[in-house]
C-alpha cells in the first residue's frame, strides 16, 4: 500500500519494544483494509463486527499512536526526517483507530476539546501536517465533526484546525475570532482562552500562506502560546512555605507544540515563497502565485525537488514521470506561468477531447488574464489569433492538422507540454496511427520551435532518463529526468478470488450437467445455480512481488455470494467463467451503499452500460442537479431529441439516479454533466467508465473496481490481456489528494482464480496479475512508433501505416517534417546512435527516399499530403474536380452536394477519409476493424443522407431513425448509431471537407486572401458543428452555450 519512498521513510522511525519498524507498513495497511472491508461487507452483521473489534490490532494502533506522538514532541535530538516519519506513523495509527471506532465499533461522535486531552482526529491531522503528508491531513481533517452544542471558542479552534488540515487558508484567514465568554460562561475558560489565541495565530499563519512574506515569516506565536498553556510559578502556603507549582492545560499545550513544529514545514512548502525565475518580473510572479495559492497553496516534496533542480527556469526542459496523483498538474502550471510571464505562447497537448476540455477549464481560473484556447480541429479557433501570450490546448491530431494548414498559430512557442505522453509509445507490434501522430506532432512542433522548452508528463513511463537524454540531444536544451516515485495517495490492491473447494463443487455440477444434458451450452437452471463467495486477496505491500503468504491478507468482500457463469459449447466441455461485469457491479453496489465513491472500469461501452444497469444501492441515492448541471442536461436533451436517450437515469422531478457512465459515445455536454455529478461530494456515488477516464482525468474515487483484465482486440479478433500500464493507470485513480488519501483497488480477473487454504496453491491466472502489480506505476518503456513502421517498409506495398507515414514526411525543402528532419531527430534514431547502429538509420533513410522518389507529384501536392496526412490520390481528385465546383460564394448545401458528387466518381476514396475504427458504423457486428459490408458507392449515399440531416439541425433521434430505415443500425435506446456517426464519422468528414480550401490555397498562395471570406473556408467548420449557413456558424461561435439544434431553431424562427 505504501510506496517505496514512504515505506523506507517509515522504516527509519525509532524502534519500540516488540515492534520492528520494517513491519509497520504491513501492519498499517492491514488495519486500513480490515476497516474498509468491515465498512462495505459487514455493516448488517453486528456479531461479526463485535468480534473484529476485539482483535489485538486495534490496541496495537493505540499503543503506536501514543508512543510515537510522545516521541515527536519530547525528543529534541532526533533528525527532522526521523521526526517527520515518526509523526506520519503516529498519525496513521490514530487514523486507523479512528476509522475502526466509526465503522467497526460504530461509535461516531463530534470531536470534543478540553483542557487535558486532544481528540484523535485532531492529533492525526496535525501529525500528518508535521510529516508533510498534506493529502492525509486533508482527509483526516474532513473527519473532524463540530457539535453545535460545543462552546463557541472550541468550535472556532476545531474549525480552524479543520481548515488548516484541508489547506483552506482563505477560509482560515477569514475565520472570525470571538471567545464568546459573555454568552457562554464556562468552567474551562482558561483552556478556551488559550484556544482563541491559537485561532488568532492560525489566521495570521493563513495570511502568510496566501501572500509572499519571506521576511519575518516565523513569529514564534505558537511557542509563546505553548508556554502560556504550561507555565511554572511559585506559590506560598499559610505557613510561609514556598514551592513551585505547574499550571498545565495539556490539550491546548499539546496543540500549540504541534503547531510550532508545523509552522517551519509550511514555510518551506508555501507556494507563495517560490522565488521568481530569471527574466520574470517579480511583482507579476508574486501576483500570479498568490492566485494559484488560492487553489494549491502547498507544494509537495516532489514539487520542491523539481524547483530546486531549476525546472522553472527558461531553457530547461523535463520528462516528468511522477506516479498517478502525485501533483504533475501543479508543476506544469508553474512552468506555464513562467512561459506566459516571459511573453511566450504555450502549447498544451492532451490525448483526448475529454481531457482537453478539463485541462482548459482547469487553466482558465489560474490564468484569467491570458486566453486559454481549446482547439478541436485543424481550423484555428478565432481566439488563437489573439496577440501572445496564450495557451493552446490541443490533441496531437488537431495540432498536426493545424501545423499543416496554419503553422503560424503554433509558432513562437515558449513551452510545449505533452500530458499523458505515454501516448507516444509504439509498443512491440505495429503501432496505431494515434501514437504515430503523437510522435510526428512532437517532432514537428519542436523542430518548428527550437526556442521552446519541452515538458513530457506521464505517470506510466519507466525510461525517464533515456527520454530526457533524447529531448536534450534533439533540442540542445537541458532536460531534467524527474521520476521520484513518491506519491501523496496510496492504494490497497486486491484480486477477487474464490475458495478451491467451492469452485470444484460448481465445476463438478457443470460436468454432471454436461454428461446428463444434450444442450449445446449449460442449461439455464444450472447457470443460475453457480453461486460463490468472493474474497479479496490483498497485498500488504505496495507491489505484489512477494511470494510470502504473510505479505497478503484474505478477507470476504461481500456479505453474500455472487453468481458466476459458464462458457463452452458442446462438444467442448463447459467451464466456469467469472461473470466479471456482474461481480464488479455487486462490489460497487456494496461499496457505494456504505458511502464510498466508486469508479468501475469496464472494457467496452456496452459492458459499461451493462454494469451500470446492474448496480443497486441499499441507501437513498437520489441526487439533485445544480443549476449548471441542469443547463448541461437541457442542452444534451435538445441535441438528442429524447430524454430517454441519455446515458443517465433522470426522473420526472429532475433528480438523477446513483450511477453514471463515462465513455467515448457521450456528447460533450453529457460528459461534463456526468463528471460534475460524480466530482461533487453530494453527487452520484458510482461511475462506470471505459479507458477514456484513465487518460489523466481527475475524479475523486475511494474504490476502483477493474472489471476484467482482458479486452477484445479487433486486430487479433479475440480477447487479449490488458497491458500493465493500462491496468496500473486505472488502479491509480483510487484516492485523490485533498479528498481521499487512501483508496482500494479490486481487480475482478477475466478467469476464475481459486485458492486452496490448505496447500496455499492458486490458479495459474494469478501469475499474470501478480506480474503486473509487481511493477510500480512507472512500468512502460516508451518505444518510438516510427521504428516499427520504418522497419516494415520495403520494396513491396508499405501498408496502411507505412503509406500514411510516407505522406506525412514527404515535404520538400526544409520542412520540419521532411524525411531527414523526422528520422534524424527521432527517438528511434537517438537509440540507434546510442547503441552503435548508425547503419540502421542510414538504411531507413535510403528506403524512405527510394519510396518517395518513385512517385512524381507536384510540389504543392506533396507538401499538402505531408501537412494533412491525406492521400495524394484524394488531393488530385479534389484538384481536378474544382474545375466544376460551385462559385466561391455558393451556399453550404451546394458545396456539400458537389463534394459528394466528387466522391461518387471514386467512392473508394472513403477508405482514405474514414479512419479504420470509424468504419464500424457500416459493419453489422460490433466495432471490428476492416472494410464495411456495403459497397463504397452505397456508403457515400448513406453518409450524405446522414450528414444532410446533421447539418439541417436534426436531432439524434431523427438521425438514428434514418440509420435504422437504411438497415445499418439496430434499435438502440441510447441512439448508438447516431452517436457513432456524429462523434466518430463527422470529425473525419470535417477533415476531408477542408480539402477544397486547402487545395485552392496550396496551388495558388496568392488566392489566400480571397479564400478567407469564401464558402470553402468555412465548409469544414459547418460540417463539424452541424450548421448549413454562415449566419448559423457565426451565431454558434458567438454563443457557444447554445446547442446546435437551438441555433437552427433561433435562425429559422427569425
Amino acid at each position: 500500500m505504501f510506496d517505496r519512498y514512504t515505506a523506507e521513510l517509515i522504516a527509519g522511525v525509532p524502534r519500540l519494544h516488540g515492534m520492528l519498524p520494517v513491519d509497520l507498513p504491513k501492519s498499517l495497511t492491514e488495519a486500513y483494509v480490515r476497516v474498509s472491508m468491515a465498512r462495505s461487507a459487514l455493516q448488517d452483521r453486528p456479531e461479526e463486527l463485535s468480534a473484529i473489534a476485539k482483535e489485538a490490532i486495534w490496541d496495537d494502533l493505540d499503543s503506536l499512536a501514543a508512543a510515537y506522538e510522545t516521541i515527536v514532541l519530547s525528543d529534541d535530538e532526533i533528525d527532522d526526517s526521523v521526526r517527520a516519519a515518526t509523526a506520519f506513523v503516529a498519525a496513521t495509527a490514530h487514523h486507523g483507530r479512528f476509522l475502526a471506532r466509526v465503522w467497526i465499533e460504530q461509535r461516531d461522535s463530534p470531536a470534543t476539546l478540553n483542557g487535558h486531552s486532544v481528540p484523535a482526529e485532531v492529533s492525526a491531522t496535525l501529525l500528518y501536517m508535521l510529516a508533510d503528508a498534506n493529502a492525509d491531513a486533508a482527509e483526516m481533517a474532513s473527519q473532524i465533526q463540530i457539535s453545535d452544542a460545543a462552546h463557541q471558542a472550541d468550535r472556532q479552534l476545531l474549525a480552524a484546525i479543520r481548515h488548516l488540515g484541508r489547506s483552506e487558508f482563505g477560509s482560515l484567514r477569514n475565520l472570525p475570532v470571538d471567545l464568546g465568554l459573555g454568552a457562554q460562561p464556562s468552567p474551562d475558560i482558561g483552556s478556551q482562552a488559550i484556544g482563541i489565541l491559537l485561532v488568532e495565530a492560525l489566521t495570521k499563519l493563513a495570511r502568510r500562506m496566501l501572500a509572499n512574506s519571506r521576511a519575518g515569516w516565523r513569529t514564534g506565536d505558537f511557542e509563546r502560546i505553548a508556554s502560556l498553556a504550561a507555565s511554572t510559578f511559585v506559590v506560598e502556603d499559610q505557613f510561609g512555605n514556598r514551592r513551585e507549582a505547574v499550571s498545565v492545560y495539556a490539550g491546548p499545550s499539546h496543540i500549540a507544540r504541534l503547531l510550532a513544529r508545523i509552522e517551519p514545514v509550511l514555510q518551506l512548502a508555501a507556494l507563495v515563497n517560490v522565488a521568481a525565475p530569471a527574466r520574470i518580473d517579480v511583482a507579476q510572479w508574486e501576483t500570479l502565485l498568490e492566485r494559484i495559492a488560492g487553489r494549491r497553496p502547498v507544494l509537495w516534496r516532489n514539487h520542491l525537488s523539481a524547483i530546486e533542480q531549476g525546472l522553472l527556469e527558461r531553457g530547461v526542459s523535463a520528462v516528468v514521470t511522477f506516479p498517478t496523483g502525485a501533483g504533475k498538474s501543479t508543476i506544469s502550471e508553474l512552468k506555464v506561468a513562467t512561459a506566459l510571464l516571459d511573453g511566450g505562447d504555450v502549447l498544451y497537448l492532451v490525448p483526448t477531447l475529454a481531457l482537453m476540455d478539463q485541462t482548459a477549464r482547469a487553466l482558465r481560473p489560474v490564468f484569467p488574464d491570458f486566453p486559454i484556447v481549446a482547439q478541436r480541429g485543424e481550423d484555428p479557433d478565432p481566439r488563437a489569433a489573439l496577440d501572445s501570450p496564450k495557451v493552446l490546448v490541443m490533441t496531437p491530431e488537431s495540432c498536426l492538422a493545424t501545423l499543416g494548414v496554419r503553422p503560424e498559430f503554433v509558432s513562437e512557442l515558449a513551452l510545449v507540454v505533452f500530458d499523458e505522453a505515454h501516448l507516444l509509445d509504439g509498443g512491440d507490434n505495429l503501432p496505431d496511427q494515434r501514437s504515430l501522430d503523437a510522435m510526428l506532432c512532437l517532432l514537428s512542433v519542436t523542430a518548428a520551435n527550437p526556442q521552446a522548452d519541452v515538458v513530457l508528463i506521464s505517470a506510466m513511463v519507466r525510461n525517464t532518463h533515456e527520454l530526457a537524454a533524447w529531448i536534450e540531444s534533439s533540442t540542445g536544451r537541458q532536460t531534467l529526468p524527474l521520476d521520484m516515485d513518491w506519491k501523496p495517495t496510496r492504494q490497497a490492491r486486491a484480486a477477487v478470488l474464490y475458495r478451491s473447494e467451492e469452485i470444484a463443487q460448481l465445476q463438478a455440477r457443470l460436468d454432471a450437467a454436461f454428461e446428463q444434458s444434450t444442450n449445446l451450452g449449460a442449461p439455464a437452471a444450472v447457470r443460475n445455480s453457480l453461486w460463490a463467495t468472493p474474497f479479496g486477496f490483498f497485498s500488504l505491500r505496495h507491489s505484489w512481488e512477494s511470494r510470502k503468504i504473510a505479505d497478503y491478507l484474505l478477507l470476504p468482500l461481500l456479505n453474500h455470494k455472487v453468481l458466476l457463469s459458464s462458457s463452452g459449447r458442446r462438444p467442448r466441455p463447459w467451464h466456469l467463467v467469472p461473470n466479471s461485469n456482474a461481480v464488479a457491479a455487486a462490489i460497487a453496489s456494496a461499496s457505494a451503499s456504505s458511502g464510498l465513491k466508486v469508479l468501475v472500469f469496464a472494457q467496452s461501452v456496452g459492458w459499461a452500460v451493462s454494469i451500470a444497469n446492474q448496480i443497486a444501492l441499499t441507501r437513498d441515492s437520489v441526487v439533485e442537479l445544480n443549476p449548471a448541471e441542469r443547463r448541461l442536461l437541457e442542452r444534451s436533451v435538445e441535441e438528442l431529441g429524447d430524454p430517454n436517450a441519455l446515458y443517465l437515469e433522470v426522473s420526472d422531478d429532475g433528480t438523477v439516479g446513483p450511477v453514471a457512465v463515462h465513455h467515448g459515445l457521450l456528447l460533450p455536454t453529457e460528459r461534463r454533466l456526468h463528471e460534475s455529478l460524480y466530482s461533487r461530494a453530494s453527487g452520484i456515488p458510482v461511475m462506470v467508465a471505459t479507458s477514456t477516464i484513465a487518460q489523466g482525468m481527475n475524479l475523486p474515487s475511494e474504490v476502483v473496481v477493474i472489471a476484467g483484465d482482458t479486452r477484445f482486440d479487433p486486430e487479433l479478433d479475440r480477447m487479449a490481456q490488458l497491458k500493465p500500464h493500462e491496468i496500473l493507470n486505472a488502479a491509480g485513480r483510487a484516492g485523490r489528494a485533498g479528498q481521499h488519501a487512501n483508496g482500494l483497488v479490486l481487480v475482478v480477473p477475466s478467469s476464475v482464480i481459486d485458492f486452496d487454504g490448505t496447500t496455499r496453491e492458486m490458479h495459474e491466472a494469478w501469475n499474470s496479475l501478480q506480474e503486473i502489480f509487481s511493477q510500480g506505476d512507472q512500468c512502460l518503456d516508451i518505444r518510438d512508433p516510427l521504428e516499427t513502421v520504418l522497419d516494415a517498409l520495403d520494396d513491396s506495398e508499405p501498408g496502411e501505416l507505412g503509406a500514411y507515414l510516407l505522406r506525412r514526411i514527404s515535404s520538400h525543402g526544409d520542412s520540419p517534417v521532411s524525411p531527414e528532419q523526422v528520422l534524424t531527430r527521432s527517438f528511434a534514431a537517438f537509440r540507434a546512435r546510442r547503441s552503435g547502429k548508425d547503419d540502421w538509420l542510414a538504411g531507413r533513410l535510403d528506403v524512405v527516399e527510394s519510396s518517395l522518389s518513385s512517385v512524381e507529384e507536384l510540389e504543392w501536392q506533396t507538401n499538402l499530403a505531408a501537412a494533412t496526412g491525406t492521400a495524394i490520390s484524394t488531393i488530385k481528385l479534389v484538384d481536378l474536380a474544382l474545375e466544376t465546383a460551385p462559385p466561391l460564394d455558393g451556399s453550404i448545401p451546394e458545396w456539400i452536394s458537389w463534394f459528394f458528387d466528387v466522391l461518387r466518381t471514386n467512392p473508394t476514396t472513403l477508405q482514405d477519409v474514414l479512419r479504420r475504427g470509424n468504419r464500424a458504423m457500416f459493419k453489422g457486428a460490433g466495432d471490428k476493424l476492416g472494410e464495411w459490408d456495403i459497397d463504397a458507392a452505397q456508403a457515400v449515399d448513406f453518409i450524405e443522407e446522414h450528414l444532410s440531416l446533421w447539418m439541417a439541425g436534426a436531432t439524434f433521434v431523427e438521425i438514428e431513425n434514418l440509420a435504422q430505415r437504411l438497415g445499418i443500425a439496430k434499435a438502440s435506446s441510447n441512439l448508438a448509431a447516431a452517436r457513432k456517426f456524429v462523434l466518430r464519422i463527422v470529425p473525419d468528414l470535417a477533415h476531408v471537407f477542408s480539402l477544397p480550401a486547402l487545395v485552392l490555397r496550396a496551388r495558388d498562395e496568392r488566392s489566400s486572401d480571397n479564400l478567407l471570406s469564401s464558402t470553402p473556408a468555412i465548409l469544414a467548420d459547418c460540417v463539424r458543428e452541424g450548421l448549413n449557413t454562415e449566419m448559423k456558424l457565426r451565431i454558434r461561435l458567438e454563443n457557444p452555450l447554445l446547442s446546435r439544434v437551438r441555433v437552427h431553431q433561433v435562425v429559422e424562427a427569425a
